[in-house]
C-alpha cells in the first residue's frame, strides 16, 4: 500500500515538472552600474527640516489635547464644587425634612405602638445586660477598675506634662469655694449656723446610738489608742536610743 502511494507521488511530481516550460538564466550575470545615493548637506538638511516639522506638529497637537483636557477637568471640578455640592446638600436636607414629617405623622397616628416598641427594646436590653452579668460576673468590676487605672495614669501623665496646671486648678477651686461660701453666708447668714447645729446634733445622736449598740466600743477604742501610743513609744526608743539614756544627776551646791 505504501509502495503504491510512493509511486503515485513520483509520477505526479514528474508530470507537473514536465508540464511547465523551462526558463534559461544567464550565468554569470552581466555587469551593470548600481545607482548610489550620496548624502549631501542639503539633502540632510531637508530630511532634518522635515523631521523637525513633524515634531512641531506632534507637539502642537499634544498641547492642544492637553489644553482641552485641563479645561474639561477644571470645568468639571468647579461645577462639582459649586453646583453639585449645593445640589447634594439640598437633596440631603430635603430627605431629612421628609423623614421628620414621616416621623411626626407616624407619632401622631401610632404613638401607642411606638411606645410599646421602645418598651420592648428596653426590656430586651435589660435582659441582655442581666444575661451578660450572669455569664460574666466580673466584667463590670474589671471595667470599673480599668477606667480608674486609666484615669489615674492619665492624671499622672498630665501632671508630668503640665506640672503647674494641677496646682493652679486646685488654687482656683479653693478660691471659688471660699468666695462662694462667703457670698452664701452673706445671703443666708442663719443657714450656716443651722447647718452646723444640725451636723453637731446628728453627730451627737449618732454617738449615743453607737454607744447603745456597742457599749464596749469606747473602752476598746481607749485601750487601742493606749496600745498604739505604747508601741509608738517603744518603736521611737528603738530608733533613737540616745534620747533615752540615763544621765547622771548633777548635785546642786547649797
Amino acid at each position: 500500500m505504501k509502495k503504491g502511494i510512493t509511486a503515485l507521488a513520483i509520477v505526479s511530481l514528474s508530470t507537473v515538472m514536465t508540464s511547465f516550460p523551462a526558463y534559461a538564466f544567464d550565468w554569470p550575470p552581466k555587469e551593470y552600474d548600481m545607482p548610489r545615493t550620496v548624502l549631501t548637506v542639503d539633502l540632510l538638511g531637508q530630511s532634518l527640516s522635515g523631521l523637525a516639522g513633524s515634531i512641531r506638529a506632534i507637539a502642537n497637537t499634544g498641547l492642544m489635547i492637553l489644553g482641552i483636557w485641563l479645561s474639561v477637568c477644571l470645568i468639571g471640578g468647579i461645577f462639582n464644587k459649586y453646583v453639585m455640592s449645593r445640589i447634594r446638600l439640598r437633596e440631603g436636607v430635603e430627605k431629612r425634612e421628609l423623614q421628620r414629617v414621616i416621623r411626626a405623622v407616624d407619632r401622631a397616628e401610632n404613638m401607642e405602638s411606638i411606645v410599646n416598641d421602645r418598651v420592648a427594646e428596653m426590656e430586651v436590653s435589660a435582659m441582655a445586660r442581666q444575661r451578660y452579668r450572669e455569664l460574666h460576673p466580673r466584667a463590670d468590676i474589671e471595667e470599673r477598675i480599668y477606667q480608674r487605672e486609666l484615669a489615674y495614669n492619665a492624671d499622672l501623665e498630665y501632671q508630668v506634662l503640665h506640672p503647674r496646671n494641677g496646682i493652679e486648678k486646685r488654687i482656683r477651686q479653693k478660691e471659688i469655694s471660699y468666695h462662694a461660701d462667703l457670698e452664701y453666708q452673706e445671703l443666708h447668714p442663719r443657714e450656716g449656723i443651722e447647718k452646723r447645729i444640725r451636723q453637731r446634733e446628728i453627730t451627737n445622736d449618732a454617738d449615743w446610738e453607737y454607744r447603745e449598740l456597742h457599749p464596749e466600743a469606747d473602752v476598746e477604742n481607749a485601750v487601742y489608742r493606749k496600745e498604739v501610743a505604747r508601741e509608738a513609744n517603744l518603736a521611737y526608743q528603738e530608733r533613737h536610743p540616745e534620747m533615752f539614756r540615763v544621765r547622771p544627776h548633777r548635785r546642786h551646791r547649797p
